[in-house]
């Protein structure tokens, strides 16, 4: 509720709690690192702009996330929903123009996984060529993906790959606490898996 009535993103709340900040900014202080590399681009307007510039930044770009919201949006059929995702994915939609624009700073660069993701970024969000690295990940999938219910019903839907060991990880905790809450969701996991992972699950 406190982002729907807002202006601001998600992103600018989530990022942006004051304990988690000052974690963030404290370790950096602490270790004097010469270079950072963050999984979001929304950092960029959480970390104070002194500790930026004394750093080599890279940020790693996984998702447009306003497109990704519109998707949730045309997904759900819960108009308070469809209403709520909307107009999420427009906020975070200026959130992400405005931050791209500091990629101007001689310091800060952005990662894409393939040449397919960095021109979408180039498009969309008018980023400098020569400041996206490109550290290929050497998959390209020729359809483009929808993300769609299965059915009517409430499910858990995972996307990432489970031979990252963090997300193996993180799966078999939840699934620990889905046993102490007796939770009666199925979860859907739709990464890359191998045998032997998959036999880390048979309890």
């Amino acid at each position: 509720l406190k982002t729907f009535f807002s202006k601001n993103s998600y992103f600018n709340f989530h990022l942006s709690e004051k304990e988690f900040v000052s974690l963030i900014e404290e370790t950096i202080k602490k270790y004097h690192f010469d270079e950072i590399s963050f999984e979001t681009i929304f950092f960029l307007n959480t970390i104070p702009n002194k500790l930026m510039d004394t750093t080599h930044t890279e940020f790693v770009l996984h998702n447009v996330e306003s497109l990704f919201l519109k998707e949730l949006s045309n997904d759900f059929n819960s108009l308070s929903l469809k209403i709520a995702f909307f107009i999420e994915s427009i906020k975070t939609k200026f959130l992400e123009k405005k931050l791209s624009n500091m990629l101007y700073r001689k310091n800060i660069f952005a990662v894409t996984l393939t040449e397919e993701d960095k021109k979408v970024y180039i498009k969309k969000f008018s980023f400098l060529e020569n400041k996206i690295i490109m550290n290929h990940n050497h998959i390209y999938i020729d359809k483009k993906l929808k993300h769609k219910r299965l059915d009517n019903n409430e499910y858990f839907l995972f996307p990432g790959s489970l031979t990252f060991p963090p997300n193996k990880q993180g799966i078999l905790w939840l699934l620990n606490e889905y046993e102490k809450c007796s939770l009666n969701v199925p979860i859907y996991i739709t990464g890359a898996i191998t045998e032997k992972i998959k036999n880390d699950f048979f309890f």
